[in-house]
């Protein structure tokens, strides 16, 4: 075997493991509301995981912190920040009021948002990725199945949309922004929209009417180590390292999978059962991610 084909080997099971890790996040997420309103999880989640990366980043710097407080490091960290926080917050909240799967299979339409968002930017989308939309849209009719028209049927699956485009425009501004940093500079972009995540969602709750419970820590705090730690920062980690070298086509591939992982950790910790509508809408959804991020790579 060459040096390249296990490089690539060792890129693509990394991020095989990434989406194991992203999907598993969806369950720790709901479980996590059985104890905790949505305001407190993000608030200790983002916590952790900005104080935990901020470790890390004294540890390779030696207790030196003037790096974070650079112009360009604060300037892209703040507007990181808000973006994650909405998304983060949508995400959340949706997660409570619809299925682990669904929760999984509309956040995958962010890979075919992008494109969208990207128009008038010098980026064209295709008549195929306009197809590629419709089919996905066709399968997010599918996974919601027949429902009866009211608010509550469809606000989490609304608010999961809302999520997944806020994380299309995360995605395209931490390209612009990490492209072609360094390790220090991607940590202290990853602390600086940790910590404000986790301060904005503070104060909603401060002016929401969440009760304050910190007696249920003790029964949510699993949940709260492992989204803050694993899935926030670890997954993330393992994105970048994995993205370096990378095969395109089979990273697009294979992090596609993270919907179809939340959908099965939702059922094996959960019980959560998809009907077979879901099932071919899931589907669609993984689909037409994929052919749509392959189309791009093509494009480049």
């Amino acid at each position: 075997m060459t040096r390249s084909r296990q490089s690539h080997l060792i890129s693509d099971g990394l991020i095989l493991l990434t989406a194991i890790l992203w999907g598993m996040g969806f369950s720790f997420q709901k479980h996590a509301m059985l104890y905790l309103g949505p305001f407190q999880f993000i608030f200790w989640r983002f916590l952790v995981s900005g104080i935990f990366a901020l470790l890390i980043f004294l540890l390779a710097n030696k207790g030196n912190m003037s790096f974070l407080w650079s112009k360009n490091i604060r300037q892209g960290g703040f507007l990181l920040g808000i973006v994650f926080f909405l998304g983060a917050l949508t995400q959340q909240v949706g997660v409570i009021h619809t299925s682990i799967a669904n929760a999984g299979f509309i956040t995958a339409t962010y890979v075919i948002i992008v494109p969208i968002l990207l128009i008038g930017r010098g980026t064209k989308t295709s008549i195929s990725h306009w197809m590629l939309t419709l089919l996905a849209l066709v399968g997010l009719l599918l996974i919601n199945g027949v429902k009866s028209l009211s608010f509550d049927n469809y606000l989490g699956d609304a608010l999961l949309l809302i999520s997944a485009i806020c994380w299309a425009l995360h995605m395209i501004m931490s390209r612009k922004f990490g492209k072609n940093q360094s390790f220090n500079w991607l940590l202290a972009l990853i602390i600086w929209q940790s910590l404000l995540c986790s301060g904005l969602s503070f104060l909603v709750f401060l002016v929401s009417p969440e009760q304050w419970g910190m007696a249920n820590l003790n029964l949510a705090w699993q949940d709260i180590v492992y989204a803050g730690v694993i899935s926030a920062f670890i997954a993330n980690f393992l994105q970048i390292l994995a993205l370096a070298k990378a095969n395109p086509k089979h990273a697009a591939i294979l992090f596609s999978t993270e919907s179809i992982f939340a959908a099965i950790f939702g059922w094996l910790w959960l019980e959560e059962i998809m009907t077979f509508g879901a099932m071919i809408g899931g589907s669609l959804i993984v689909v037409s991610g994929i052919i749509s991020q392959l189309l791009l790579i093509k494009a480049r």
